[in-house]
């Protein structure tokens, strides 16, 4: 969009372009035309809303969503004693991930010092994957539904060094990080590590399980389920003055097959298999019948797979 106008004809010339062109490009384009048209949906309500309680009154409530946000996150890490919350977990590749969680009162400092520097792959993230992996665990802490606002994190601090989430841009592309898995593999895995560290729930799948096929014609990307860890109600033991080790009391898995699992609802803290977790963009796999019409393919066989 340039002014307001949309520019689909130079789009379209930048998707067929050698030396990576897509392979749908009438695909691509329309899924950018419904975003485009969400977009203006959302601009058109917005506007309505002013103009039936006024320009004022909506900024008003919009600034009180915000300060609730934010007044529930300080009550909620007030309830967690003052200290530093330690935590590292691995990547596949054996690259580290590492956050110190500083409390005090009812604000938090998070640092994620000593994480693995830039990834040599696809694993790099970026500050905005850092932060929506931290807001969503805030959102946990909260055992409430509110809607997404930047009051969420004023009452913390995040503090990235260069590396594996953060790396450096050059205006160059082609020298540029790889991050296409570090919003679904290293995301998973910095919730788990954000999760260990305040004792909220054991590690779960630690990724969001993507399969991925096709040919020159057309490619099929999925997400299937794994599972949630398991928790409980947290316990803290102080291993130094003011430094704390979080331990889970554990239980065991009751939920039978079939079960599904809010995103944000961990007061039952009970493992679950055969969900998406941490991924709130996922609901549903798509029908096997979507499968066969647009992927060339013949499914064999959906079902889950128990142990022998």
């Amino acid at each position: 969009m340039r002014a307001g106008e949309p520019r689909w004809d130079a789009l379209r010339r930048l998707l067929a372009a050698p030396p990576w062109p897509s392979r749908a490009v009438e695909d691509n384009l329309a899924d950018l035309r419904a975003a485009a048209a969400a977009n203006h949906a959302g601009a058109m309500a917005l506007r309505e809303l002013a103009r039936i309680h006024g320009e004022q009154t909506v900024r008003r409530y919009m600034e009180q969503l915000e300060a609730l946000a934010e007044n529930r996150v300080r009550e909620a890490l007030s309830k967690i004693p003052d200290g530093v919350y330690e935590a590292e977990e691995l990547l596949d590749d054996g690259s580290p991930l590492r956050v110190r969680i500083e409390l005090s009162g009812d604000g938090a400092r998070i640092d994620f010092a000593g994480c693995a520097p830039v990834h040599a792959g696809n694993l790099n993230a970026t500050p905005a994957i850092v932060q929506s992996a931290v807001i969503y665990v805030l959102r946990l802490l909260l055992e409430e539904p509110l809607p997404l606002n930047e009051g969420l994190l004023r009452a913390v601090s995040i503090h990235l060094a260069p590396g594996i989430l953060d790396p450096p841009f050059p205006d160059d592309p082609h020298r540029a990080p790889a991050v296409v898995g570090g919003n679904v593999e290293t995301s998973q895995r910095l919730v788990d590590t954000l999760l260990k560290a305040l004792g909220l729930a054991a590690c779960s799948q630690g990724t969001m399980n993507n399969v991925i096929f096709g040919n020159p014609e057309y490619g099929y990307y999925e997400t299937l389920g794994g599972g949630c860890g398991a928790g409980e109600d947290a316990f803290y033991e102080p291993i130094s003055p003011g430094r704390y080790q979080a331990y889970l009391n554990p239980v065991e898995d009751t939920c039978g097959a079939g079960a599904s699992v809010s995103n944000y609802d961990i007061s039952a803290r009970r493992g679950i298999y055969s969900v998406t977790s941490h991924n709130t963009e996922v609901s549903r796999r798509t029908s096997d019948s979507v499968l066969v019409f647009t992927g060339k393919v013949r499914g064999k066989s959906s079902a889950w797979r128990y142990p022998r």
